[in-house]
């Protein structure tokens, strides 16, 4: 076994643990964590709305991955899968409710609507490019492809996984289960 490799998972993990509990607090409105915690919290639910939330669980997740404790997953599938999780839901919460405009120019974000504190200001942007390239249906067809190829990139799963025969999820599972 490689044990450099596997000491820097485990640092790697432990590090996670610990910026996951400080991102994961600093997302409460409290002053547990300092003039920089929120800064943090300014910045994250600014630009990724309800995003933000899922980063502490996607760190957490990488520490319990690198830690060994679910060996048939990577840490870098789990990051990835957690990343695109944070632009993706608050796109789809965009485009569900109609954004069409972004105020780029209103900073107080407690002054803002709770359909525009949702999303935040990077997947609005998305949606909105998406919405003006494709229209509203196009851009909800978009955002489900990106989560399609996200989980099936990540997990080896999509939503449209029902559609194959009978047969071919059959020769799936057989070439999945070992001799």
């Amino acid at each position: 076994m490689d044990t450099t490799g596997h000491r820097r998972r485990e640092l790697f993990s432990i590090v996670s643990i610990f910026v996951g509990a400080f991102v994961g607090i600093a997302l409460f409105p409290t002053a547990l964590t300092g003039p920089l915690g929120q800064a943090v919290r300014r910045l994250l639910l600014t630009w990724l709305g309800s995003g933000a939330v899922l980063i502490p669980m996607t760190l957490l997740a990488v520490a319990v991955v690198g830690f060994g404790r679910m060996r048939d997953t990577s840490m870098v599938r789990v990051a990835t899968l957690g990343a695109g999780l944070v632009l993706l839901v608050p796109y789809m919460i965009a485009v569900v409710t109609g954004f069409r405009e972004i105020d780029w120019a209103a900073a107080d974000q407690g002054a803002w609507p709770l359909a525009k504190r949702l999303v935040g200001l990077a997947p609005a942007f998305l949606a909105v490019t998406m919405t003006e390239v494709v229209g509203s249906v196009g851009a909800a067809l978009v955002g489900l492809a990106g989560l399609s190829a996200l989980t099936f990139a990540t997990v080896g799963w999509h939503p449209f996984s029902r559609l194959r025969s009978a047969r071919s999820r059959a020769s799936d599972t057989l070439e999945q289960e070992p001799p």
